[in-house]
């Protein structure tokens, strides 16, 4: 597959991003059971420390296929609140997700998660714009990502952050979940993007989600067929698979 930048509008965006509001757009494949390619926006406020990381293709998508029934109920998929996204305040150093699961959609609070890399010193050229590569283990699967330093955004894709530049490729090393900045645009987007509070989600903090879902796979593993040579069937919880608290 052949990832595509026009890097002259990209070197352009990123000359005075520094000060301004950015959307950095990343496209992720994940090659999972039900392989699928989904596109994001990365909405980024450097003087007000905030990013916002949406599914902003699949949003699209919903909001022109969304029927309202006259109960308030939406026919054909859930409402526009359970999209799932990730809200980071590197200020108040809180990371706040939006998860859909099981028919429901919880707003999950936790402290931004430290994710200690790993920088090497190898580099390479993605589209005109040298990156060097950096490494780290995160909740049970260690990362690769490809950052540049002469552009000193601290976010990344999804839950990925911390690195001294903005990360323009990661991926898991099996290559599970892979992420590629698509473009970047200057855009003075409203503080508003950056609200995801909602009276239908239901909050919960990190720990009480992990449980929430390992109780709901649990009993989903119960009812399946057990698999060849094993008494005990289990559900994956995708890309988080060993949290800190668990780590001892």
């Amino acid at each position: 597959m052949k990832w595509i930048i026009t890097s002259v509008l990209l070197h352009i965006a990123l000359l005075s991003y520094s000060q301004k509001k950015v959307i950095i757009s990343y496209e992720n494949v994940n090659n999972t059971i039900a392989p699928n390619t989904r596109f994001y926006d990365l909405y980024v406020d450097t003087p007000l420390q905030k990013c916002l990381f949406l599914n902003k293709a699949n949003l699209d998508t919903m909001q022109a296929k969304l029927v309202k029934r006259a109960d308030g109920k939406f026919i054909g998929s859930y409402p526009i609140t359970a999209l799932n996204r990730n809200y980071t305040d590197f200020s108040k150093g809180k990371l706040m997700s939006v998860e859909n699961l099981r028919g429901k959609a919880y707003l999950v609070e936790e402290n931004i998660p430290e994710i200690n890399w790993s920088i090497t010193s190898q580099k390479r050229i993605i589209n005109g714009i040298e990156v060097q590569k950096a490494v780290a283990d995160f909740r049970g699967r260690k990362y690769i990502a490809w950052f540049s330093e002469k552009h000193p955004i601290k976010a990344g894709p999804w839950k990925l952050h911390g690195l001294p530049g903005l990360i323009f490729e990661a991926y898991d090393e099996s290559k599970t979940y892979n992420w590629i900045l698509r473009s970047i645009s200057k855009e003075n987007f409203s503080d508003e993007v950056f609200n995801i509070y909602d009276k239908k989600l239901i909050p919960v903090s990190i720990k009480e989600y992990v449980n929430i879902f390992d109780e709901g796979a649990s009993k989903i593993a119960s009812k399946l067929p057990k698999e060849a040579g094993n008494s005990k069937t289990t559900i994956s919880r995708g890309r988080e698979i060993k949290f800190e608290w668990e780590e001892h």
